[in-house]
């Protein structure tokens, strides 16, 4: 049986697209599918998934109907999956060879964890590259767990791990239409296990510019934003959160939350109206401070 679904979905990607398949393919782990999942694109992206689906037998072409949300395309992917592990993939960043064969071994040896990921570095147009601050291993109790990875939270590079398929499934629900769906696909990961990081560098992802997902606010989440997703742009996620957790791990995350949403509506301020910004990223450091402060006493050795 085949031990790896590599998934890419992809929405008019075709500028970067062949790069990307090209390294996947290029994994020294090669017991694996690679389910390439067009939604619906308009520019040469059919074209280019169809060709190397005819080139390599382990490449897998499928093709949405009608465009749908960010997240659902990605769901969908995960749903093509018939193998025991599972990783996403984009057609913009770069793979080292060893990322999958890596992060694989080490679940291997560490049967109650649920994904790997490698460190990660984000490149700029610039040339800038800077090393990802948030894919630490993630260990302890499901709460523990969830806290730590709110109280890190940045890019969430960790969605594109090496997950253990049903875990990801389990946590990856039908018909989602909210802001920030990759970080409730994660934490609700942590509900069935540890996260482990491979210590090496193996995955290079393309930085985007601030207010990257801010401009895109609603528009690939599946809803049309109302006032209180102006004002508060993670209520949606607030409340799929809290009807998936238990009430005791509810109630442990809630300060890793509140920091979160407090960081998310300082984003979405300063993004909307520009002329805030001095006034509020203090703001947003002392909650940070504060906050981070907090979480270092309580785990103090």
């Amino acid at each position: 049986m085949t031990r790896l679904t590599i998934g890419l979905p992809v929405y008019n990607g075709a500028n970067l697209l062949a790069r990307s398949i090209e390294n996947l393919l290029k994994q020294t782990f090669t017991d694996f599918v690679l389910v390439l999942n067009d939604n619906a694109s308009t520019d040469g992206t059919a074209e280019i998934c169809a060709a190397y689906a005819r080139r390599d037998q382990r490449v897998q072409y499928y093709r949405n109907a009608e465009t749908v949300s960010w997240n659902e395309n990605f769901r969908i992917t995960l749903e093509r999956a018939q193998t025991p592990y599972f990783m996403w993939a984009t057609h913009d960043d770069i793979w080292l060879p060893r990322f999958a064969e890596e992060n694989i071994a080490l679940l291997d040896a560490n049967p109650k964890a649920v994904c790997s990921v490698s460190k990660i570095i984000y490149f700029s147009p610039s040339g800038e590259r800077k090393l990802a601050a948030d894919t630490g291993p993630l260990t302890g109790t499901p709460a523990e767990r969830i806290k730590r990875l709110f109280m890190l939270m940045d890019s969430c590079g960790r969605l594109y791990g090496v997950y253990r398929t049903e875990a990801l499934r389990a946590s990856v629900p039908a018909g989602l239409h909210i802001y920030a769906a990759d970080w409730l696909f994660v934490a609700l990961t942590l509900l069935y296990g540890d996260h482990l990081e491979v210590e090496e560098v193996l995955l290079e992802r393309e930085a985007q510019a601030f207010g990257h997902y801010i401009h895109r606010f609603g528009r690939t989440d599946g809803f049309t934003p109302t006032w209180l997703d102006w004002a508060v742009p993670m209520w949606r996620f607030n409340n799929e959160l809290r009807a998936r957790l238990p009430q005791d791990v509810w109630r442990a995350v809630l300060p890793g939350l509140v920091y979160l949403n407090l960081r998310q509506c300082g984003l979405m301020l300063e993004n909307r109206v520009p002329a805030v910004k001095n006034a509020t990223r203090p703001l947003r450091n002392l909650a940070a401070n504060l906050f981070h402060r907090r979480w270092r006493a309580s785990h103090a050795d």
